[in-house]
């Protein structure tokens, strides 16, 4: 992670994802729940050098495939990250004509710094809670076991976002990493078929829903104000 990265972490006054497990919480997602969610706002973020759009397809039609297989009726923003320089701009326009904002970095780990950035900013101004849920959608092959980005989404499942995550097609054949706590998960393919999501039970959840989850112990997490860990290799 870059000292820029950092840096704007630690703007935010002792910002911490934390659990907080309270005795009239509700004890799992209902039906309300997941009804209130079908028409809550959402925010999709998503790596397109990760997933790019299938031959034949457009960013527009894409875009129209992937709320119709999440099946969110409320207001839908999407952000899509992909290297600098490598998209031609007449590619570039379609995706402005589909009112989707674009966000040029350099490689793969600069992408998932500012991915991961970006959420953490949208959320702090899109609040969610049980009974008024908001909607985080990621689209990206870094979401495993040791990355930032595992438990960004472990704290924001905590906090009673509804998060959703996108994963590549061969995701159960590979044995991949476990994830973590997230609502539901759908293969690339099938989501845009209109298909179902991935049976969760096959999916090993990586730590208790309830267990407190402190972005401030990770070692690339640094706040100036409480004087939190300060990542290595960093002047």
């Amino acid at each position: 992670m870059t000292s820029d990265s950092v840096y704007l972490y630690s703007r935010y006054d002792c910002f911490v994802f934390s659990c907080k497990v309270t005795d009239d919480a509700p004890p799992s997602y209902s039906k309300s729940f997941i009804r209130d969610c079908v028409n809550a706002k959402t925010q999709i973020f998503w790596d397109i050098e990760d997933f790019p759009i299938p031959d034949g397809l457009d960013p527009e039609s894409v875009c129209q495939k992937i709320k119709q297989g999440l099946d969110f009726r409320g207001d839908v923003s999407i952000s899509v990250y992909y290297e600098d320089k490598t998209v031609p701009e007449e590619v570039l326009d379609k995706y402005r004509d589909a009112r989707i904002t674009l966000h040029p970095h350099g490689g793969k780990s600069t992408r998932l710094d500012n991915m991961i950035l970006d959420i953490l900013l949208w959320s702090m101004d899109n609040p969610s809670d049980y009974y008024h849920p908001v909607n985080l959608v990621v689209i990206s092959r870094n979401i495993s076991k040791e990355t930032l980005l595992n438990n960004v989404l472990q704290s924001c499942t905590c906090t009673e976002y509804n998060v959703v995550v996108v994963l590549p097609d061969n995701f159960l054949s590979q044995g991949m990493p476990p994830l973590p706590g997230v609502n539901s998960s759908w293969l690339w393919k099938s989501l845009l078929d209109g298909g179902e999501p991935i049976d969760q039970s096959l999916i090993d959840p990586l730590v208790d829903p309830l267990e407190l989850v402190d972005l401030s112990r990770d070692p690339t997490y640094y706040c100036e104000v409480c004087d939190g860990p300060r990542p290595t290799g960093l002047n």
